[in-house]
């Protein structure tokens, strides 16, 4: 086995460690953070658009990755919105916070998309981890478009999911106020 071939198993292993161990803790019950979760929301959002300008930047150049942008943040968006309907939400009686499960179908989706674009560009390039020539110019193609665009899709998935467990929280918060006052 070549060292280039080591290098992304080793890679790529820690990357699936990771990951499992973001879905073990989304299967748990967790408080409602809004803080916390619009802070990951913004950075995820980042990373996603350095993503982008690292890996996808010849997407500017290309009318149907382009067209496809904005079908593929819409996906992501309803999808979002479908996954926190899906989320069971509860009130602690103790303390009041707001609490939710159900997670994991979020973190599926999202390591699906990880995964397809993986393997689109383990295709395409010959390596997961793209072009193995720095300077090379990026093959296009429909393959090269879904690859790029998954990253949109993934974007409005986190977008949308942060906006709706903070709305969520705020009417939570609202409620929780009103009971307080009418006591």
């Amino acid at each position: 086995m070549s060292q280039a071939a080591t290098t992304q198993l080793y890679g790529l292993g820690i990357m699936a460690l990771a990951i499992g161990f973001g879905i073990v803790r989304r299967m748990r019950p967790q408080p409602v953070r809004p803080d916390r979760m619009i802070l990951s929301g913004v950075l995820i959002c980042l990373l996603l658009g350095v993503s982008l300008v690292a890996t996808g930047g010849g997407i500017t150049g290309d009318p149907l990755a382009l067209t496809l942008i904005p079908v593929f943040i819409a996906a992501g968006v309803g999808l979002g919105y479908y996954l926190v309907r899906t989320m069971k939400f509860w009130s602690d009686p103790a303390t009041g916070a707001l609490w939710m499960k159900g997670g994991a179908l979020f973190a599926l989706i999202l390591v699906a998309t990880i995964a397809i674009r993986l393997g689109v560009r383990g295709f395409v390039y010959g390596s997961v981890l793209g072009s193995p020539n720095v300077g090379a110019p990026s093959p296009h193609g429909f393959l090269y478009d879904l690859s790029a665009d998954l990253l949109f899709l993934s974007l409005g998935l986190w977008a949308s999911r942060a906006y709706f467990v903070y709305r969520r929280h705020q009417l939570h918060m609202a409620a929780e106020s009103q009971a307080s006052t009418a006591r």
